[in-house]
């Protein structure tokens, strides 16, 4: 197989997926997470850190923007406790969060187009460097595409040099610290205190 003339997928369990919907979705995740979705694209997968009021980092997310809703895949372990978590930041913005029922897998090689399919979601994500895709599918059984266990896909990150969760950025491999720094800096209008409505939310918790 010759990752880099055709394409395999490789399912990825320990992903999930939080589904954002209402008329306010993505103006107000915005403020949660450190990627910029004023400028995010729907062809692309959007990498950031979801992210508390104070700034600590709650999860790696990957945002997908489709019409209608807003898919964010996260840490399979960690999507009940981080839906939770942005839910306590709802005041008076038109949005739910609901739990997402696709499949996630990752898309290897540069014929991942050939995928897009109806109910399909697949937008560019090349973790690997021969092009590739993030893949959202109600299953995986609707795929033409060959597919690699985890073991094989295990050797092969292992030698590309890939952890589990990659963000594709000229930053590499460095610490999320350092990540969060550079991204804030990049973004001047994204700081840990979310504004106004936030603000409200924190002095209703806290009585203050």
């Amino acid at each position: 197989m010759n990752l880099k003339e055709d394409v395999v997928l490789v399912e990825r369990a320990d992903l999930a997926v939080l589904v954002v919907n209402g008329a306010d979705r993505q103006t107000w995740l915005n403020g949660l997470v450190t990627c910029d979705l004023t400028k995010a694209v729907p062809e692309r997968a959007n990498y950031g850190l979801a992210t508390s009021q104070k700034g600590r980092v709650l999860a790696d997310v990957l945002v997908v923007i489709d019409p209608g809703a807003l898919r964010v895949v996260v840490p399979a372990a960690r999507r009940e406790s981080l839906k939770a978590a942005l839910e306590k930041y709802l005041v008076m913005e038109d949005v739910e969060l609901e739990l997402g029922a696709d499949v996630v897998a990752i898309a290897h090689g540069p014929k991942w187009q050939t995928l897009a399919r109806e109910g399909v979601t697949v937008v560019e994500y090349d973790e690997l460097g021969f092009g590739g895709a993030l893949v959202l599918a109600p299953s995986l059984d609707v795929l033409d595409a060959p597919r690699l266990d985890e073991q094989e896909w295990n050797a092969l990150r292992v030698e590309r040099g890939v952890p589990r969760f990659r963000r594709i950025s000229h930053h590499g491999r460095r610490g999320r610290r350092d990540r969060l720094t550079d991204e804030r800096r990049d973004q001047p209008g994204k700081r840990a205190d979310r504004g106004p409505r936030h603000a409200e939310a924190r002095e209703d918790r806290t009585g203050h």
